[in-house]
């Protein structure tokens, strides 16, 4: 089978990054004796910086092309510029397509970028190849969030052609997969999409990049009691309260050490709101041996969302269980009911700095408690959500949608 992937932002190994979604899922197709070719952008959405002045193709192992297409550079991840950067970057997809057609099988696409995805369907209705459609991100209802609820009528109004692109785009896919339930439910609702076998979600998962560390054991007392952060600085998450509820357990809680690793729009005030506490390393953006390094001394892990946030399931939870933490989550719906039916962490209020604080509070104050959390935790991970479960279970759905659609342009699961 010969599949293509369409991902723009996500961080790539050549970038010293660990992979992601899509590096997993092309590392469990090629391992499976498939052939990919990945197109993503020259441009390092987390770096915010090009990669290559140009476009640019590297072969990142046998039967794996990475195929890097140049853009516009942004600043901000929410922006007019970011958009542009989407829509140069689609332009150039097409022409390229239109130029000298991929011999493919298979597309498989990210959502959120709905502008590319529109690229993808119209190429598979031209050659009869099934296209997927992979929802991370409810784009472009996420930009609601972002604003007070007595402006999100107006901005949706102003949202409307997004809006109707990302119906068409989900009503046309031929599968929709998903990240987390609530996700595809979001999808199907959008695209008026009927219950099928071939839309389904897979979780993000996680490479057993920490399978080297020991299980989880207690604390010498003289050790500080981390709790780590590692992600963007950036619109979706909520480190604001963190930082308050760090500084208020400065004083009363001196053995408790806050690490935020990352980087991203809000780091200058963050740092400026957390001047005065003595508890708060702000280490900035850690390669994958200082991730691990990080996680292998922390006692817990952050998964610190806003309330107006739309993430489900999201990578941070992943990370952390696979190395033997439990998680401290502002997120309601399908984690925080992970998070309690499975006992491999602490829900918090979110934009609660109070409720921050008590919850690393018990946790110090009950090591027993933390540390069968964390072995929960580790098991959980390696039962459910490990990349090696995960993705060659993604690959055998792939192959049959492209076994049964294959061929033809008809479209799976529509409400006429």
């Amino acid at each position: 089978m010969r599949v293509g992937i369409v991902v723009m932002a996500e961080p790539l190994t050549i970038d010293g990054s660990r992979p992601f979604r899509a590096g997993m899922l092309a590392d469990a197709l090629v391992d499976g004796g498939h052939a990919v070719t990945w197109w993503t952008s020259t441009f390092d959405h987390s770096h915010k910086r090009h990669r290559y002045p140009t476009h640019h193709t590297i072969q990142l192992r046998p039967g794996l092309e990475l195929r890097m297409l140049h853009g516009p550079a942004y600043r901000r991840n929410v922006s007019l510029t970011r958009i542009r950067h989407n829509h140069s970057v689609a332009r150039t997809l097409d022409r390229e397509w239109r130029a000298q057609r991929p011999d493919l099988d298979l597309l498989f696409v990210c959502i959120p970028l709905h502008e590319l995805a529109k690229v993808a369907l119209q190429f598979g209705k031209r050659h009869r190849v099934p296209v997927v459609l992979d929802v991370r991100d409810p784009w472009p209802e996420v930009y609601l969030q972002l604003v007070p609820r007595t402006a999100r009528p107006l901005l949706r109004a102003g949202l409307i052609g997004a809006f109707q692109m990302a119906r068409k785009n989900f009503r046309l896919a031929d599968a929709v997969v998903a990240v987390s339930e609530s996700y595809l439910a979001w999808a199907r609702r959008l695209g008026r999409r009927t219950a099928n076998s071939w839309d389904r979600t897979f979780p993000l998962g996680y490479p057993a990049v920490m399978s080297h560390l020991p299980p989880p054991v207690a604390a010498p007392s003289r050790r500080p009691f981390v709790v780590a952060f590692v992600g963007t600085f950036g619109a979706g998450y909520d480190l604001e309260t963190v930082v308050l509820a760090a500084t208020r357990l400065a004083q009363q809680s001196p053995d408790v050490q806050f690490v935020l690793a990352g980087d991203g729009d809000d780091k200058a005030r963050l740092r400026t709101l957390a001047r005065a506490a003595t508890n708060i390393d702000f280490p900035g953006w850690l390669s994958q041996d200082g991730v691990t390094d990080l996680l292998a001394r922390a006692a817990v892990g952050l998964v610190a969302y806003r309330q107006s946030a739309v993430q489900s399931l999201p990578n941070k939870p992943f990370e952390y269980w696979a190395a033997g933490l439990p998680i401290l989550s502002s997120l309601p719906g399908e984690l925080a009911r992970i998070i309690d039916h499975e006992g491999v962490g602490v829900n918090y209020r979110p934009g609660d700095p109070d409720s921050l604080a008590e919850a690393v509070k018990w946790l110090v104050e009950h090591e027993d408690e933390r540390l069968i959390m964390a072995r929960r935790a580790l098991a959980l991970f390696q039962e459910q959500f490990s990349a090696a479960k995960i993705y060659p279970e993604l690959v055998r759905h792939l192959e049959k949608i492209a076994q049964s659609l294959g061929g033809r342009s008809g479209i799976a699961g529509v409400v006429p």
